[in-house]
Order: C-alpha cells, then structure tokens, then sequence
C-alpha cells in the first residue's frame, strides 16, 4: 500500500508545486518544473497568489530516500529548459553512464504551447536543446526509422520561453507536415519502450482532436 515519506529534514526537497513533470531513471527519481502558488499575505496573514513556474531539477535517490537539486533555476538562461508546466518527461539508459531525461513540450510562462525538447545527461548534470536537423555529438547515432519518426538533433539556438514556429497544416498526418517535430503542446504522455520514446496525444491547439481540439491521439516516435 501507499506510505507518506516525510520532506528531508535538511530542506533539500523540491518545493510544493503542481503540474510538473518526473521519470524514474535506476535507483533514482527525477522531478522537473511545475507551478508553485505564490505566497502573498498581509497583516501576518498568509495565502495564495498567482502560479509561479518552475524551470528546476530534483533528484531522489530511492535507495537512501535523499533529495538533491541538479539544475537550479538561477542558471543561465541559455543552458536551461524555461520554466514550464504541463511538460513530459521520461527516462532513456544509455551504456556508460548515468542515463538521460528527455524532455518535451508544455506551457511557458505565457501559457504559450512548447514545442521544443531537452536532454539531461545525468552524469555530468549538462542540458542540451535538440532540434531537428543535428545529431549531438555525445550521443550514439540514430538508428533507422519510419516516415512517422520523431528524428531530433542537437541545436546552438538559445532556448525561449516562447513556441517555435510550427506549420500551418492542421492535419494529424505527420507525412502532410513539412517537419517531423511534434507540433508544440502540452499534457501529452511520454513513455520508453526499450530504446525508443513515444510520445502521445496532448493538446495542440489544432481542431479535430481531443478534448480541447488538440492532439488527435497522434504518435510520434524519439529514437536513438
């Protein structure tokens, strides 16, 4: 059954937020951005002001129940995902190392749609921005896909809390698209199956599908 774990005595717990973001990768488990309601209060009185986003990374290491922040969100803009929530997330082993997190879409500060995607290396505790069209360096090339594939490659543009631009097609069809990227969304799912991502659904503002006209119950597929 369920047991409550009690917040690390030391303060390194992620703080209370919602909407975020996790993966399990080995014996650890990975939590990333989310909204945390802002405390306003007056008189010694405390409440809830407006959702504050969170661009941040906690590692809980399962085995001895320890928390520790990897990436803070007071580092350089360049080198960071922008905060967000409503993202996905999930884990890719990768022989020699740690492993790495994939991270994709969600609502930036704006509750603009996301259609960028991020790589965590665990080990050295680096992201890294992808983008079709370049393959990063420290990563093993990309096997052979399908048409429907979801091939992503490294890019130097700075990251943005802003959505890329998308194309103007409305279709659920990645073959009458001009890219293969997903289209920017955000409250889709994210799964590993062996050495591949799926990533699935969420809302993409597009008509025709899903319970907010996005998504269409679309597959596209991340491989290394």
């Amino acid at each position: 059954g369920w047991a409550c774990l009690p917040p690390a005595e030391d303060g390194s717990s992620p703080p209370p937020r919602a909407f975020h973001c996790g993966a399990a990768l080995g014996a650890s488990l990975f939590v990333f951005g989310g909204h945390a309601m802002e405390e306003r209060g007056g008189g010694g009185g405390r409440g809830q002001g407006r959702p504050r986003k969170r661009n941040d990374l906690f590692e809980l290491r399962l085995d001895r129940l320890e928390w520790r922040q990897l990436a803070a969100a007071g580092a350089p803009a360049l080198l960071l995902p922008c905060a967000r929530d409503f993202a996905s997330m999930c884990s890719l082993p990768r022989a020699g190392s740690r492993g790495l997190l994939l991270l994709h879409g969600g609502l930036d500060c704006s509750d603009g749609r996301l259609g960028d995607t991020w790589i965590f290396d665990v080990g050295p505790g680096r992201w890294t921005r992808v983008e079709s069209g370049f393959v990063p360096a420290a990563l093993p090339p990309l096997s052979s896909l399908p048409a429907s594939s979801w091939p992503m490659r490294s890019s130097s543009s700075p990251s943005s809390c802003s959505s890329p631009p998308s194309s103007s097609s409305s279709s659920s069809s990645c073959a009458s698209r001009s890219s293969l990227n997903p289209l920017p969304r955000y409250g889709a799912s994210l799964t590993r199956v062996g050495g591949r991502a799926f990533l699935v659904g969420g809302d993409t503002g597009a008509p025709g599908g899903g319970a907010e006209g996005g998504g269409g119950g679309k597959v596209e597929l991340f491989s290394f």
